[in-house]
């Protein structure tokens, strides 16, 4: 077996047994690559079958390898068999497996050769200077912690604020009155940035002082609100840490554009139309 096969096999092993609930994790001895079967004279092994269970259909590789391992065996076996037919008549040497030979080496070496290039080009330097500008281009934001009363007209909105001025409690005042959602919570929303609500309702909340409510009913598609600012603070970004994950995914494709557009430019290139006229370079730009 090459190095490659050998490469995605562990990989398909490791898949595999990563599904397998810890306690009860290979209990049939799958992380063990022992022959399963001997086929005239050669050797099949539990490897071989788990890269056959990774080659099924998605709602198949979701089953216990434990599962699939029996009737996988038998195609593994049985595909043993064919391709033996096929050396046999010499179908290596054919100019259709060639091609599609040389066509999978290629493959192979692109992803290797790109899989290097971002292992070099992908530091934690560069990770930190993606974040730095993402935490910059964000700015300052503010979020509120308010509460609401969401009644159904504005007369009912007006003594509910009646209600608030004569020293009514806000809380126990929207489970009584709210018809939205949260009004078993007295109508608590939590904290939000202005962006996250309907425009009516973020512009009068983030006006509002803390401890004040709202002097006058908010209309938005909901109906009428009264609203209450509980707390304001100042927005902190996400620490590195917390997005490095999605920081990775995204500088890689970065990179990876990076890579392209210098093989592009250091390349000359002439492509041809379905008439097989050629095509104008497309001039650089400046």
């Amino acid at each position: 077996m090459g190095i490659v096969k050998r490469l995605g096999t562990a990989a398909a092993a490791l898949a595999l047994l990563a599904a397998v609930p810890a306690a009860a994790q290979d209990p049939a001895g799958l992380s063990d690559d022992r022959v399963v079967a001997v086929v005239n004279g050669s050797e099949i092994r539990m490897s071989d079958v788990l890269e056959g269970i990774q080659e099924l259909p998605p709602q198949y590789r979701q089953m216990p390898p434990q599962v699939l391992f029996d009737g996988v065996l038998q195609q593994v076996i049985n595909r043993h068999l064919m391709s033996e037919q096929g050396y046999e008549a010499g179908l290596q040497s054919s100019e259709e497996v060639v091609r599609r030979l040389a066509a999978v080496e290629r493959r192979l070496v692109q992803e290797a050769w790109i899989m290097a290039e971002l292992e070099s080009r992908l530091t934690d330097e560069r990770l930190r200077e993606d974040y730095e500008e993402a935490v910059a281009a964000l700015g300052e934001e503010d979020e509120v912690r308010a509460r609401h009363i969401l009644l159904e007209s504005e007369e009912e909105a007006r003594e509910a604020i009646a209600r608030l001025d004569a020293g009514e409690d806000f809380v126990e005042l929207a489970q009584e009155l709210s018809t939205g959602p949260s009004a078993g919570e007295g109508g608590d929303l939590g904290y939000f940035t202005e962006d996250v609500m309907v425009e009516p309702f973020a512009r009068a909340a983030f006006a509002l002082e803390v401890g004040a409510h709202s002097a006058d009913p908010v209309e938005t598609q909901f109906g009428w609100h009264v609203i209450l600012v509980e707390d304001r603070r100042r927005l902190e970004p996400p620490s590195f840490e917390e997005v490095r994950a999605e920081l990775m995914q995204n500088v890689q494709q970065e990179i990876i554009r990076e890579i392209i557009a210098e093989l592009r430019e250091s390349s000359q290139i002439t492509q041809y139309d379905l008439e097989g006229n050629e095509i104008p370079a497309e001039p650089a730009q400046p």
